[in-house]
């Protein structure tokens, strides 16, 4: 495990973290602006919680991705870890929602599950990797953090514009 180095990857962790930090940010003015109608519609409390958890995982794992002179495994650990809170509540949310047989299309439903998967799965991958010792491990944070946006994205539009309709 000696020589493993993040040192390469601090431009890509720290503008990561910045954009998982601005979009949460939305997901705030969009919960603000539409409180009492998200609220009040079954499933979007969830949705929104699902957003928060994927980007605020994001930002963690971003964070200890720039911690100096940790060890590979170490690394490993916390992107594991955090990978496992942003698949198991998010998915959990989802499998409530699907015995509650909230109305939402099929298609819908399906690519919102189909996002999360994409979304968290690489941050457990990266973690099991480095903690094999496999520094190649990184290259799963890409991935993640961009089905990250695109889920939050979409949820954020849903939370500002389609409640309205």
């Amino acid at each position: 495990m000696s020589g493993f180095s993040m040192a390469g990857w601090a431009g890509f962790l720290s503008t990561e973290a910045q954009a998982a930090a601005g979009l949460a940010g939305l997901i705030f003015v969009a919960l603000s602006i539409n409180l009492p109608r998200i609220l009040a519609t079954e499933g979007l409390p969830e949705r929104a919680a699902e957003s928060v958890i994927m980007l605020v995982g994001v930002l963690i794992v971003c964070s200890n991705g720039l911690v100096p002179d940790r060890t590979q495994y170490a690394t490993g650990q916390s992107f594991l870890s955090t990978g496992a809170v942003m698949w198991l509540l998010p998915s959990y949310f989802q499998l409530k929602a699907a015995r509650r047989k909230i109305s939402q299309p099929l298609l819908s439903f399906a690519a919102r599950i189909a996002l999360t998967q994409l979304a968290t799965l690489p941050f457990i991958i990266a973690g099991v990797l480095l903690m094999a010792g496999d520094a190649n491990g990184l290259d799963w944070l890409a991935p993640g953090a961009g089905f990250c946006f695109i889920a939050s994205t979409i949820n954020a539009w849903v939370l500002l514009v389609e409640i309205l309709r």
